[in-house]
């Protein structure tokens, strides 16, 4: 228990404590930003509102009355606007134009055959898998089960507004905060040890190898609840700004995830999404410790540990190349935007056997993280206390 109080005095000292409340609520600030600068760029309050109501109205369980009615509605709008085939007194119904009525209707419209047309997409999906199966290749025909599998009885029943759902999904800035307090984290937790001679002390009690199991367990420990604290807070203030709605309907319902390989709700995608980035942080926090077990001063090792992520988000961003490709497998920026990792039904051949192309991200996510903590310990145990001889 002494063993556990030391280290959690050594590792949050007063300054680390400020920095996380900082970065918590520079968060809450980003999200409460873009939410004001979004209704600030939306001048335009007759359409938004028009478009939440039509949305609203058209809310609840499929129907061909509902495709109907936006089919007519558009084609009205076109022929009065395009080929005057109406009445030229007609006026606006829905907006302060004809030509906002158009595009309100067209991007309604779009979503909803989205919605009505899906289960077609995906029977069509599945029977291309079922032909897949009596190919004369074995990987072939295993890739097609695993599509049939993946699409035979997907349907979607409910039209809902997912738009805030998007915005959820596609927030990754508490990220950003999160690695920026595993910075100042995790930097000084070997290499502080050094600085202050503290590291013989360590080396030589008898109680070394309870001391380090007792600060990777505070360490990993703190990674996931800060994680975890900087999740919720994105979706409390995600679910008081913009009220989503639809989060029980499938993930497929969201368009950008159309051939997604996962069967779940949107709302387990949050979760799972969650898990995924701190597997991510853990990789990275797992390097910012191997830096820290083989620097010998606190700035050195915080400027190696930033110019490291630099270079992970720079080859994440760049267009993908074959070498770009191989890295960004291992690489935790990855697993931290985590939305292209299951877009798409994209699979790996491992000896005639479809794998899914994310599961090689988290086993090499899971062994580097192994192998930097692993490689942290040794380094900080032979260095002699970190000074030359």
């Amino acid at each position: 228990m002494l063993i556990f109080k030391y280290e959690c005095k050594k590792l949050f000292p007063s300054s680390l404590c400020l920095i996380f409340v900082l970065l918590f609520l520079l968060n809450a600030v980003s999200i409460l930003a873009d939410y004001v600068n979004e209704k600030n760029l939306k001048n335009d309050l007759v359409f938004e509102t028009a478009n939440r109501e039509l949305k609203t109205k058209l809310s609840g369980q499929l129907s061909e009355e509902n495709k109907d009615f936006l089919q007519e509605e558009y084609t009205r709008l076109q022929n009065l606007l395009f080929y005057g085939k109406e009445d030229p007194g007609s006026t606006a119904l829905y907006t302060d134009s004809l030509v906002k009525d158009l595009n309100l209707i067209r991007s309604v419209k779009e979503e909803y055959d989205y919605f009505y047309t899906y289960e077609n997409y995906a029977k069509s999906k599945a029977s291309w898998g079922k032909e897949q199966k009596t190919a004369p290749e074995a990987y072939l025909a295993a890739f097609g089960g695993k599509i049939e599998s993946i699409f035979s009885y997907r349907t979607l029943s409910l039209y809902k507004d997912l738009s805030a759902q998007n915005k959820l999904l596609s927030y990754h800035r508490s990220s950003l905060f999160l690695i920026l307090f595993l910075l100042f984290f995790l930097t000084p937790v070997f290499v502080s040890e050094r600085e202050s001679h503290m590291d013989i002390l360590l080396l030589t009690s008898a109680r070394q190898g309870t001391a380090a199991a007792t600060r990777y367990i505070i360490v990993f420990f703190t990674i996931i609840a800060s994680s975890l604290l900087f999740f919720a807070e994105d979706r409390f203030l995600f679910e008081i700004l913009y009220r989503p709605v639809g989060s029980e309907l499938p993930l497929c319902s969201l368009q950008a995830f159309r051939d997604t390989p996962l069967d779940i709700t949107i709302s387990g995608y949050y979760k799972t999404g969650c898990f995924v980035k701190i597997m991510g942080l853990c990789l990275i926090s797992s390097f910012f410790l191997f830096i820290s077990s083989k620097s010998r001063h606190i700035l050195s090792a915080l400027l190696l540990n930033s110019f490291a992520i630099c270079v992970l988000v720079f080859v994440f961003s760049v267009n993908e190349t074959k070498v770009t490709k191989i890295f960004n497998r291992a690489n935790p920026i990855s697993l931290i935007q985590t939305t292209h990792l299951f877009t798409e039904c994209n699979f790996y051949k491992l000896f005639n056997i479809p794998v899914y192309d994310c599961l090689i991200n988290f086993i090499l996510t899971g062994a580097l993280s192994i192998v930097f903590v692993v490689a942290a310990n040794i380094t900080f145990r032979n260095r002699k206390g970190g000074r030359k001889t």
